[in-house]
């Protein structure tokens, strides 16, 4: 009843705070008898879409929480159930349902605002998530042998292999998420576990000349996250190697529009965190990245307006925290002044216009 029941917000809803909310909270009373019933039957070995209906009714029964202490209440009665069906999935090589749990428990995660919950717990999270890693690194090297074995391939059998390859990034993309979540909420916590098992793993495709645009928007977002969450250690230890390889990057001529603005997103964020004595060995080539996006042709069409906003900020970023009261950082201020405000990337607005306070 539950479960058909409840609603997700529309697509325009980023939170329970808007008017979809009072639509959870009317539901909120039936939430402790619902759970008695998904205690139940989220661990029932005898069906598996038993098992995922379960999980997928746990969101609808954190969004009909009125508070974050219930949220939390809910995710350490359940987090270690989806913790195991994602393992089991992990251990016979499925991808798919491997996806599927580790999708329902980053939308599940995502709605916490501080570090709430059991750190023994985050840190099986983190476990199996690795692990998840190592499984699309697995299944993508299979993919490759096997379509190798045929020689020489027609162009169908070159999309086949394709889209059979692309499909081992859904899994990528989902570490990547809960990653970002976790170094946000856990910071030095979970840094230094991150940095001995998922990083590694990042970063090897980061350096892979033949890396597809998807794996290389996955890991710039993962270092990104993690570059602006990590202590100011970990921070000076991984930034020359991460920013000479964002701005190499930068330079290529095939990247898209979301490899580009990832990259400049990750650069305006280093300017933000570095130090100037750090910084100041980059500051020329991290300008002529930003300057190149702002000088395409098309850089304020539709297409192209969330990646040149995203270089607006970086500029800003420059400007701000990296000004050496010299000609040239006043330029850079006064191209910045002219460019403003941001009208299309919220969230870089919001960065930007926090600097002005």
């Amino acid at each position: 009843f539950f479960f058909l029941m409840i609603r997700r917000p529309p697509r325009s809803t980023q939170s329970r705070s808007s008017a979809a909310s009072d639509v959870y909270k009317r539901q909120f009373q039936y939430i402790p008898r619902t759970c008695q019933t998904v205690e139940k039957l989220i661990t029932y070995k005898y069906s598996k879409e038993v098992r995922r209906n379960m999980i997928k009714l746990v969101n609808k029964l954190i969004m009909a929480c009125d508070n974050e202490t219930n949220v939390v209440e809910l995710l350490h009665k359940f987090l270690p159930s989806f913790i195991a069906e994602a393992q089991a999935f992990i251990e016979v090589q499925n991808d798919q349902d491997t996806h599927v749990i580790l999708d329902e428990i980053t939308k599940n995660i995502r709605i916490l605002t501080t570090p709430s919950l059991d750190l023994n717990l985050m840190n099986e999270l983190l476990n199996v998530i690795t692990k998840a890693a190592k499984l699309s690194e697995t299944l993508k090297a299979d993919v490759i042998k096997e379509y190798q074995n045929y020689g020489e391939i027609d162009q169908e059998k070159e999309q086949e292999f394709q889209d059979e390859y692309e499909e081992f990034n859904d899994i990528m993309q989902v570490v990547m998420e809960i990653h970002g979540v976790l170094i946000k909420l856990y910071k030095q916590n979970v840094e230094q576990k991150i940095a001995n098992d998922l990083s590694p793993f990042f970063y090897r495709i980061l350096t892979n000349k033949s890396a597809t645009q998807n794996e290389l928007l996955y890991s710039i977002c993962f270092f990104d996250d993690l570059l602006l969450n990590c202590s100011e250690q970990a921070l000076q230890t991984a930034y020359p190697t991460i920013i000479q390889n964002f701005i190499q990057l930068a330079n290529k001529e095939d990247n898209n529009l979301s490899v580009l603005q990832s990259l400049v997103w990750g650069l305006g964020s280093f300017a933000k965190r570095c130090q100037q004595e750090v910084f100041t060995e980059k500051f020329n080539d991290t300008c002529a990245v930003v300057a190149k996006i702002l000088n395409m042709p098309d850089a304020f069409s539709e297409d192209n307006a969330e990646c040149t906003e995203c270089a607006i900020g970086a500029l800003g970023k420059i400007s701000f925290y990296q000004n050496r009261g010299d000609s040239v950082s006043k330029e850079i201020l006064d191209k910045f002044l002219k460019l403003m405000p941001l009208k299309v990337e919220p969230e870089e607005a919001q960065d930007i216009n926090k600097m002005f306070l």
